[in-house]
């Protein structure tokens, strides 16, 4: 996880996408703190890794969903924001 605070946005980016294939649920925080990363592909695959974790793991699920709609006012442009809105929407299928 320690990459994931990288300087370097391939390190970081590297880092949120093997969370995702990794579903570990210690990696959450890591995962959120990701949702406000400086450059926008480490923030989609936040997001991506996210809903994946929420597959594993329920207890995650609500406190996930509570930050993308906390992140959809962020999202800068309309294709991010429907990314975010269908993670959200898968997410709260999964309950």
């Amino acid at each position: 996880m320690q990459a994931a605070r990288s300087p370097n946005r391939g390190a970081r980016l590297w880092a949120i996408d093997e969370l995702r294939v990794l579903r570990d649920p210690i990696a959450f925080q890591t995962l959120l703190d990701a949702l406000h990363d400086p450059a926008k592909l480490v923030r989609e695959q936040a997001v991506n890794s996210l809903v994946c974790l929420c597959q594993t793991n329920p207890t995650c699920r609500e406190s996930a969903a509570q930050a993308l709609w906390a992140h959809l006012s962020e999202a800068t442009d309309e294709m991010a924001q429907t990314a975010v809105r269908e993670a959200i929407q898968d997410i709260e299928e999964m309950t």
